[in-house]
């Protein structure tokens, strides 16, 4: 497996699991439409659900060339 897909798998496994109370996530003004571009989150099979986890919206801040920082807490 490329080291991207077990970023996703670990980012998504740590959530599953409780151990984070909050994403930070920058968007870019930008988007490329590639099939190939990777999700931020991937559950494997056999190691951690597909199950929805919800978030709350605690700040989002506008960023120099149009990018936005948005923080969310982790719903249980």
């Amino acid at each position: 497996a490329s080291d991207v897909y077990k970023r996703q798998v670990l980012n998504w496994s740590f959530l599953q699991a409780g151990m984070c109370d909050e994403i930070s996530i920058v968007l870019a003004a930008a988007a490329d439409g590639s099939p190939d571009t990777p999700p931020v989150f991937r559950a494997a099979e056999g190691i951690s659900e597909s199950k929805a986890l919800g978030f709350t919206l605690k700040e989002a801040k506008a960023m120099d060339g149009g990018a936005v920082w948005l923080r969310y807490g982790v719903n249980r």
